[in-house]
């Protein structure tokens, strides 16, 4: 009689398992993502406004592909066509204008509605500044248009290119301190008129029509 055969033994299921590691993994660290410029980045033209402390702000601003400004801005009271800017946006929507013709410097940043926040506004040639000025976009802007003076067919003596040739001026401290009537006014010496057109001793030359302009206005102001 046969014997039955053993079952062959079932297979070791409890092999020892590999050990785990109880270190975390290390997190992977994102960089910061670059700021961006406010979101209507690219080319644009806008006129903005604003008002502080008495003076009225007109600013046409043109803004191109690579981010430079430049435009033209203008104050009242003050000279009657206004004043020529250059300057540059950052990324982060920060930027900066001097004045090509004055020592004027604006400080500030694009808001995301496209207004202007300027916290610092400083004319070094009067040495007047403004703080945390406000200048929305307008639609109109009480600002002539910027006119080249330089032509090929231009006629030496033409009121618009004759230039207007300012003497050297005596110390700007003393000249400062003493309002001339026109009248009285010396060669050299800046009278009451000049002053009120915001002329500095840093530019001495300027067009007969910038000032026919000026001293028109003026005397407007005056006759009322």
């Amino acid at each position: 009689m046969l014997e039955p055969q053993a079952k062959p033994a079932a297979p070791n299921t409890s092999a020892t398992k590999a050990p785990t590691s109880t270190t975390p993994a290390t997190p992977q660290i994102k960089k910061p993502a670059p700021l961006k410029a406010v979101k209507d980045d690219g080319e644009w033209e806008r006129n903005f406004m604003g008002n502080k402390a008495g003076i009225t702000f007109w600013l046409r601003l043109k803004r191109d592909a690579s981010g430079h400004l430049h435009g033209r801005y203008m104050v009242k009271p003050g000279r009657g066509h206004g004043w020529h800017l250059e300057g540059q946006i950052r990324q982060d929507g920060t930027f900066v204008l001097a004045g090509t013709e004055n020592k004027t410097l604006f400080h500030g940043y694009v808001s995301n509605d496209g207004s202007l926040q300027v916290y610092s506004f400083v004319n070094k040639s009067t040495n007047f500044s403004i703080n945390n000025l406000e200048m929305y976009i307008s639609k109109e802007i009480y600002m002539p248009e910027e006119k080249s003076t330089t032509s090929k067919n231009s006629d030496p003596l033409n009121d618009n290119q004759t230039q207007y040739n300012r003497p050297d001026t005596q110390d700007d401290k003393k000249s400062t301190d003493k309002i001339i009537p026109v009248d009285k006014a010396q060669p050299g010496q800046p009278d009451i008129l000049d002053q009120l057109m915001g002329f500095s001793s840093s530019r001495k030359t300027y067009t007969v029509e910038e000032v026919r302009r000026a001293r028109s206005l003026i005397l407007k102001k005056w006759q009322k």
